[in-house]
């Protein structure tokens, strides 16, 4: 869908811009190509247009009925960077690895926070000042209709705003402003390793000797890279019941 939404000239971020921001010890890192003026986004356009999928893209997109709030976010994505990462498994022992394949692959769900426990969500944008504005204008909204409160709290100097879970069969929400990246998660002890990294108190992913090698063997350019820490997977596995 977003491929077919209309757009004016987007600023880029640096490709991987995202890896500085987080732990090298992290368990799952996957980076998104948000650029749509890259190559291959072009690339892409045309291959959904050769398979005779371009009237279905422009019905998704008028279905889909996106609002100004969430335009106006989208529009702030595009042009930088989104990465998923799983820092640590989640504190409940469920890790719902389909949600967070859902997620990654759907810029829609991360403008909208749709994010599984243990994961968060890094933008590196052109402009982050706005598009954390946007999202806590998103979520001041949200939270006002529900009638639920806002709660704020800090993290060695990063001020984290969220709203928990309103029941069992909701998730809640929190998103900090961190270096210049905005961080979304469900709970604010899941952007905590993120804002230690981008403080210089943890190694980023970035300087990870595995990760160089990977990042120097593939492409230098990319629409989705993932990285899976596989021998710290199994550590946290044998760890846990």
């Amino acid at each position: 869908v977003s491929l077919a939404m209309p757009r004016g000239a987007t600023a880029q971020v640096d490709p991987l811009a995202t890896a500085s921001a987080v732990p090298e010890t992290a368990l799952f890192y996957a980076a998104v190509n948000l650029d749509r003026d890259s190559e291959q986004w072009s690339v892409a356009g045309d291959l959904i247009e050769r398979a005779g999928l371009s009237e279905a893209v422009e019905q998704a997109l008028a279905d889909a009925e996106f609002g100004p709030a969430e335009q106006s976010i989208l529009d702030t994505l595009f042009g930088g960077e989104a990465a998923l990462v799983l820092s640590r498994f989640p504190e409940t022992g469920e890790l719902n690895t389909e949600d967070a394949a859902d997620t990654i692959s759907d810029p829609g769900a991360i403008a909208e926070g749709e994010i599984p426990e243990g994961f968060s969500v890094l933008l590196a944008t052109a402009d982050p000042d706005a598009t954390y504005d946007i999202v806590v204008n998103l979520l001041e909204d949200a939270a006002e209709e529900a009638g639920a409160e806002l709660e704020t709290s800090e993290y060695e100097g990063v001020e984290i705003i969220s709203r928990p879970a309103d029941d069992e069969f909701t998730t809640g929400l929190a998103v900090a402003r961190a270096g210049d990246y905005v961080v979304f998660a469900t709970i604010p002890t899941d952007i905590e390793p993120i804002v230690d990294t981008i403080n210089g108190d943890t190694a980023p992913l970035a300087d990870e000797e595995n990760f160089a090698r990977l990042r120097g063997d593939l492409n230098q350019e990319f629409l989705t890279l993932g990285f899976i820490n596989g021998p710290a997977i199994i550590e946290g596995v044998e760890a846990t019941s």
